[in-house]
């Protein structure tokens, strides 16, 4: 059987109201039951036998690999916007092969898109999520 990892990208437009030390309590309000550490620009979110990581990107190279990635998934109806974005946060977790923890992956990128300019981005299929 094949492993999710649940790898995302959710870019950051310019006018995001994205903040991370928000993001950790949101976080850790939707998993009462699992441990959030927020550590400088990483969350993660540890479950008694999954963990999922959050870690901003937001370096120089970032505003070259979003355009990059945008004119490789060209087809993406959000490629122009992505283009644009010069920083990013890249969520990667443990593989999870009978996806136990699929509804932890939706809720957690529900917490994201509550903030203004995100865009969840899934670079393996190249759609968004």
């Amino acid at each position: 059987m094949s492993s999710i990892p649940y790898n995302t990208l959710c870019f950051l437009q310019d006018t995001s109201n994205f903040n991370l030390t928000l993001t950790a309590f949101r976080l850790a309000e939707e998993f009462p039951l699992a441990q959030v550490t927020h550590l400088d620009k990483n969350i993660s979110i540890q479950f008694s036998d999954w963990k999922i990581e959050l870690h901003l990107a937001d370096e120089p190279f970032v505003a070259e690999e979003s355009m990059d990635i945008a004119e490789y998934f060209a087809d993406c109806p959000r490629s122009a916007e992505i283009a644009q974005c010069t920083r990013r946060v890249e969520i990667g977790g443990d593989p999870d092969p009978n996806m136990d923890h699929f509804n932890d992956f939706v809720y957690l990128c529900q917490v994201l898109e509550k903030f203004q300019g995100v865009i969840l981005f899934d670079p393996e299929l190249g759609q968004l999520v």
